[in-house]
């Protein structure tokens, strides 16, 4: 019982720690946020923020890693026999993801410094449709790995750009959005471009 008592102190206080860092990245710059006023903020003491991370910096990449492990299980868990990959199911778990971190990664998308994060999502997006995916397609690996890039470098990128331009777009229309673009692509932009002529 003790255990789990402090199992969910800990869960509590990790919390705390990441939700006052979080906001105060909407106020300042990264470089400048210190533990006294995450500690502050989260109403603990620097003893314990030491308790659970080293850095300001550890609060971020431990986000970063638990949002990409979290991508590679939602891919896991979808898989079945007859649809190895959806793209459906794909952007319903992106836009969870973003409407439960819409701050984290705003501040992501509009620092520079942490662009490699989206790349590091992408390389692990490449990796496990490349697992799931390419022996139900009759292309070699190398064609597959040119689709699989060039769409998900121009999925992220518009996520990116919704970000960091604040596109006034509901997540959810921009998934539908980027859905369409992704079945349809220049076929459907062209042939709309010939029915206007």
């Amino acid at each position: 019982m003790t255990s789990k008592t402090n199992d969910r102190r800990v869960i509590r206080t990790k919390n705390a720690i990441r939700e006052a860092y979080i906001q105060l990245l909407m106020d300042k710059k990264a470089k400048k946020i210190t533990i006294t006023e995450i500690a502050r903020l989260a109403d603990i003491d620097r003893k314990t923020f030491y308790l659970h991370y080293s850095t300001v910096d550890d609060i971020l990449w431990e986000i970063e890693e638990e949002l990409v492990d979290e991508l590679i299980k939602v891919l896991k868990k979808e898989q079945t026999p007859e649809m190895p990959f959806s793209i459906t199911r794909l952007f319903e778990h992106l836009n969870d993801m973003v409407e439960k971190n819409y701050a984290f990664f705003q501040f992501i998308a509009a620092s520079r410094e942490h662009s490699y994060f989206f790349e590091q999502m992408k390389e692990v997006l490449v990796r496990e449709i490349k697992d799931v995916a390419a022996p139900y397609f009759k292309m070699t690996e190398t064609e597959f790995l040119v689709y699989t890039e060039f769409y998900l470098a121009g999925i992220i990128s518009v996520y990116v750009r919704w970000f960091r331009d604040h596109l006034d777009l509901p997540v959810n229309q921009l998934a539908d959005l980027v859905t369409n673009a992704s079945y349809g692509g220049l076929k459907d932009l062209l042939s709309d471009l010939l029915i206007e002529k």
